[in-house]
C-alpha cells in the first residue's frame, strides 16, 4: 500500500487496498478523510468539498420562510396525522406566511415570532396562540437541523393558557335534561348520553364498533378516533394520547340507549355510521344532526366540546376523585383535569350559600 509524504500541515496521502487514494487532513480541529480515484483527485477533494459547502451555504441563505414551509409540510406527511398537517398548514398560512413568508429564514429573530403571537392573540384564544407557537417552534427547529438557521427564534416561552371555565360555562342541569329529552329515540341518543355523562370526544364515539361495547359490564372501550386520511377521506387513527386508550363506564340510561342501538349489529359494524355505512365525519355530524337537535331542545348553539366540558365539570363538582376523572376523560395528567374543570357550576353559588347558611345559622 503506497504512502506519500506531504508538506507539514497538508496531511497524509495513502493508497487504499481497494485502489482508491485517501487524503487525511485536520480541518477546524477535526481530522477528515477525502477520497479520489487518483492522487491528484484525492488532493483536490478538500477544495471541491469547500466549494460545495460554500454553494450550499449561499443557497441556504436565500431560502424564504414560504419556500421552507411548503417543503416542511410535505416532509411531515409520514410523521403526523393528516388532520395535524391540515391544522398546522392553516395556522401557518393564516398568521406566519402573511407576516414573514417572503423573509429569508436566516434573518428571523425572536421579535418576529413575538409579533406574530401578539397579532394572533388579538383574535384568538390563548390556547390557539400557544398551539401556533408550538407549530412555529417545530418548523424552525427542523430548519436549524437542516442547516438553514443558526438558532430557533420560536424557542421561547409559549403564551400561558388560562382555563376556559368563565368564558364557556357548562350547561345547566335543566339544559342537559332538555337536550337528553330531545335526543330520546334519536339514532344518536346513545352517543349524546355518553358525551353528557362521561365526556367522551366526538371522534372517539364515531369510531366505535359493536365489539367495543360490553353490555354485561356496561363499559365502552376506546381504541381510536375518526381522523382525516392521507388520501383526503376518513380513517380510524390513534387517540389523542396514550391515555386516550381507555375503558369508560356507562350509566343505566346510556346502557338502555345502547341496547336499542346495537340490536342486529355485527361485531365489526360501526355503531354510529354515516348514511352510506362508512365513517361519519365529525363536522357532518354537527351540522346534519347535532345543531338541529339543539334547535329542537330550544338551546343556543354549543359545541360537542362544551358537552364534554359540562360532563367533566360536574364530575369534579360531585367530588369524584381527580385520578378517576382523568382516566375517564383520557387525560394523562390529573392536575390538568383539575386546572380546567374545577370551577363554579351554574348551581355552585346557590349551593355555597345554602351550605354557609346551615353552618352559621
Amino acid at each position: 500500500m503506497a504512502r506519500v509524504e506531504l508538506k507539514r500541515g497538508e496531511g497524509t496521502l495513502r493508497e487504499r487496498p481497494d485502489g482508491r487514494w485517501e487524503l487525511r487532513r485536520v480541518i477546524d480541529g477535526r481530522q477528515r478523510s477525502f477520497y479520489g480515484a487518483s492522487r491528484s483527485e484525492a488532493l483536490a477533494a478538500p477544495t471541491r468539498a469547500a466549494e460545495s459547502a460554500r454553494r450550499d451555504a449561499e443557497a441556504a441563505a436565500d431560502v424564504t420562510v414560504a419556500a421552507y414551509v411548503a417543503r416542511w409540510t410535505v416532509n411531515r406527511r409520514s410523521a403526523v396525522r393528516a388532520s395535524t398537517i391540515r391544522h398546522n398548514a392553516s395556522s401557518l398560512s393564516k398568521w406566519v406566511l402573511p407576516a414573514i413568508g417572503s423573509r429569508k429564514l436566516r434573518t428571523l429573530t425572536v421579535d418576529d415570532v413575538r409579533a406574530i403571537q401578539a397579532a394572533a392573540a388579538v383574535h384568538c384564544q390563548p390556547g390557539t396562540v400557544r398551539t401556533l407557537n408550538l407549530v412555529m417552534r417545530a418548523l424552525f427547529r427542523d430548519a436549524v437541523e437542516d442547516g438553514l438557521m443558526t438558532s430557533n427564534p420560536a424557542a421561547i416561552r409559549a403564551p400561558r393558557v388560562t382555563p376556559r371555565d368563565l368564558s364557556t360555562p357548562p350547561l345547566s342541569v335543566d339544559e342537559v335534561k332538555r337536550l337528553r329529552e330531545a335526543a330520546r329515540g334519536d339514532r344518536f341518543e346513545a352517543l349524546l348520553c355518553l358525551v353528557l355523562t362521561v365526556g367522551m370526544r366526538p371522534g372517539e364515539l364515531l369510531a366505535l364498533k359493536r365489539r367495543d361495547v360490553n353490555m354485561v359490564d356496561r363499559t365502552v372501550s376506546i381504541h381510536g378516533t375518526v381522523t382525516d386520511a392521507a388520501d383526503g377521506g376518513l380513517t380510524i387513527g390513534e387517540t389523542k394520547s396514550r391515555a386516550g386508550l381507555r375503558k369508560v363506564p356507562m350509566t343505566a340510561a346510556c346502557a338502555s340507549a345502547f341496547e336499542r342501538q346495537l340490536d342486529g349489529l355485527k361485531s365489526d359494524a360501526l355503531i354510529f355510521p354515516a348514511d352510506n355505512g362508512g365513517l361519519l365525519a365529525p363536522t357532518n355530524f354537527l351540522y346534519r344532526y347535532f345543531y338541529p337537535l339543539l334547535v329542537r331542545a330550544g338551546l343556543p348553539r354549543v359545541t360537542m366540546r362544551d358537552l364534554r366540558h359540562t360532563a367533566l365539570t360536574y364530575m369534579v363538582a360531585d367530588k369524584v376523585d381527580p385520578v378517576t376523572v382523568a382516566k375517564i376523560a383520557g387525560h394523562s395528567n390529573p392536575s390538568m383535569t383539575l386546572n380546567v374543570y374545577s370551577h363554579a357550576t351554574p348551581q355552585g353559588s346557590e349551593h355555597a350559600l345554602e351550605s354557609m347558611e346551615r353552618r352559621f345559622s
